[in-house]
Order: structure tokens, then sequence, then C-alpha cells
């Protein structure tokens, strides 16, 4: 990212959330996700993506749904590692703008089943 903040400007919170809301409609959980696929030795391949879970913040109306305080820390662990990684608000703009799936909820409907949706980071993770 540039040091004066031009063009690489990096997301906090707040902005994560409203991108999520936007896109999804609920403040869906976040997270960062180190992910191995393929066969060991002959073709694995590890990459970083962003996941947004089927969770919400007041899914269920109950003590054990996902708070506004663990999601605000969910919200800062993800641009904390985000920064870390050097991956910008644009290119975190760009991924969630672009991604077709919906994470599910297994309400029915449109959002069947309780899979996260994964975004693939530009960030290489091989060592990882």
């Amino acid at each position: 990212a540039d040091a004066d903040g031009g063009g690489g400007a990096f997301l906090d919170a707040a902005e994560l959330r409203a991108l999520v809301e936007a896109k999804w409609g609920r403040a869906h959980e976040v997270r960062i996700d180190r992910v191995r696929t393929g066969i060991p030795l002959v073709n694995a391949r590890t990459f970083f993506a962003l996941e947004i879970g089927w969770k919400y913040v007041g899914q269920l109306g109950r003590d054990e749904d996902l708070t506004e305080d663990d999601y605000e820390k969910q919200l800062k662990s993800v641009c904390t590692v985000l920064q870390a990684f050097d991956v910008s608000a644009a290119d975190v703009t760009a991924l969630i703008e672009a991604e077709k799936k919906k994470p599910g909820t297994g309400a029915g409907g449109d959002n069947r089943g309780f899979g996260c949706v994964r975004m693939q980071l530009d960030v290489d993770a091989e060592g990882f």
C-alpha cells in the first residue's frame, strides 16, 4: 500500500461492515481462512480467503447469537490481518462487489444450506 494512503488505504471495521451489509443485507460473520486444496505432494495448493459466514448479528434473537461486541472484535481482527497482508480497501471492495454467491442460513428459499462465501485473496500463502 502507498505510505500516503493514496489508493492504498486500508479498511476499518465500520467500512468492512458497511460493505458486507450492502452486499448481503445483514452483518454476516467475517473471517480470514487458510485454505488447502488438492493432494499433498502432488498438486496441493494453499491460499488465504476472505470468508463471509452464514451466521449474522441478531440472527435468532437469542443469547447465543453473534453479539455486536463480538462482531466488532471479529471485524477489527480481520482488518488487522488484511492490513498485515497489504490488502487495500479497494482490493476488498472489488472482491466483495464481484462475488455472486450468498452465505447460506439454512432458511430455505435462495439461502439454502449453511455455506460460507469464500473469496481468494491475492496473497502469497506458501510457507504458512
